[in-house]
């Protein structure tokens, strides 16, 4: 029997590209995909290497120019980088099929919605009648309580909780172990440091940073 594989290329290199990598190797059914390699233009103009080594495997390391039949393949992106994450994205979207990548370990109503780009890491729970919009990494252990909307190119840490009836601006960075209360609304391109608590709504372009669960900074100035 033919398997008929989809070729998903991954953007950059580094540890969360190859996180990346472990998921579509190891964890999703990889009678569905094939790694056609990695993008890393910036990574390659600094670096003579042009191939990783992941799981006892070589892939090769690509130009954005190098990669062939684009229309034919898929690509998606993972980094922490959050403008990185929109510039690349919004690159590869014109050029290449992007997927929906889920853990099998993760839980979805059947009444959420995800957009394409986003990736669901194991253990995460979506609730019903919420929205993960394009180019969102979940990652594990993360609660999105129902009626919550995740603006899109946000990153998420694990083990966030998010208390239903939430609203996410796009292009936020929220840190692992951060909790929102019930409703809570934030703008967009927020930062939210590791372990904060978010009891009141905040500005776009606000930054939280938390030591010892007391807040000590709070910016919502550009």
């Amino acid at each position: 029997m033919t398997l008929n594989y989809k070729k998903l290329y991954i953007l950059t290199s580094g540890d969360a590209a190859k996180e990346l990598g472990n998921l579509v190797i190891n964890e999703i059914d990889n009678n569905e995909w094939s790694i056609g390699g990695f993008i890393d233009d910036f990574f390659l103009k600094k670096n003579k290497k042009k191939k990783i080594i992941l799981f006892n495997r070589k892939y090769n390391i690509f130009k954005f120019s190098e990669v062939k039949n684009k229309e034919k393949s898929y690509a998606i992106i993972n980094t922490t980088n959050i403008k990185k994450k929109n510039l690349l994205f919004n690159k590869i979207k014109k050029k290449f099929k992007i997927p929906i990548l889920i853990h099998p370990n993760a839980e979805i109503s059947k009444f959420a919605k995800i957009k394409k780009g986003s990736i669901i890491m194991s253990g995460s729970k979506i609730k019903f009648n919420s929205v993960i919009n394009e180019n969102v990494f979940i990652n594990t252990n993360v609660v999105v309580g129902h009626d919550t909307v995740i603006g899109k190119n946000s990153f998420v840490g694990n083990s966030v909780i998010f208390n239903g009836k939430c609203k996410i601006g796009s292009n936020c960075l929220i840190g692992a172990g951060a909790v929102f209360y019930p409703g809570i609304k934030i703008g967009s391109n927020c930062k939210i440091s590791v372990g904060s608590i978010v009891t009141k709504d905040l500005k776009s372009n606000s930054k939280i940073i938390t030591v010892d669960k007391s807040i000590i900074l709070k910016n919502n100035e550009k």
